[in-house]
């Protein structure tokens, strides 16, 4: 679980990416290699899956 002061845990999940049309594995490591400390903030949103 990720708390909030701690570091965040190495993950690997598959997105979709629209530019190039088709799914890619993302990690945590792609954004901050070797766990450096630095700040990231990850925001997504369930596409058309939601009704406004």
């Amino acid at each position: 679980m990720a708390l909030v002061g701690q570091k965040a845990p190495e993950f690997k999940v598959q997105a979709y990416d629209p530019v190039n049309k088709k799914y890619v594995d993302v990690s945590l490591s792609d954004y901050v290699p070797n766990n450096d400390g630095k700040f990231l903030i990850l925001c997504f949103y369930p596409a058309d899956f939601t009704f406004v």
